[in-house]
């Protein structure tokens, strides 16, 4: 009975380790801004409201987030500040890239888009970032 209870102990604290190690953690400046995006709107750079989601990446400096409304943009993307960028939802937040999705910082995270990209696909260029909560297809 002893060996049951401490190889029950055992797997506990395993488990509590990895969990621990694995654990996604999205780290977001209490100073930072929110950057939001929709293809409905007519850029107001004065509130930071954009129609395109590469303008939202160049308004934001980095510990910021661009956050997605639903709808689809055709464009290539080119991250190069350390940001999250949140889609509203997987199945509603589309980006269809001509050739490619470039990330260029670290530390960026991406979240909650259905991706259709080209030939170039999505190339990471640096460390520490996460791709999550994704689909992601070629045509």
């Amino acid at each position: 009975m002893r060996k049951y209870i401490l190889l029950t102990i055992v797997i506990i604290i395993m488990n509590c380790y990895f969990a621990e190690a694995y654990s996604k953690e999205l780290i977001i400046n209490p100073t930072s801004k929110i950057f939001y995006v929709d293809d409905d709107f007519t850029d107001d750079p004065t509130n930071h409201k954009w129609d395109s989601i590469q303008e939202g990446i160049n308004d934001a400096d980095n510990g910021d987030t661009v956050y997605v409304y639903s709808g689809t943009y055709l464009e290539n993307l080119t991250v190069n500040k350390t940001i999250n960028i949140f889609g509203q939802d997987k199945n509603s937040t589309n980006i269809v890239s001509g050739d490619r999705i470039w990330i260029l910082a670290d530390y960026v995270n991406i979240s909650g888009f259905k991706i259709t990209i080209g030939d170039q696909g999505i190339n990471l260029f640096s460390n520490y970032s996460q791709i999550f909560d994704v689909w992601i297809s070629s045509y």
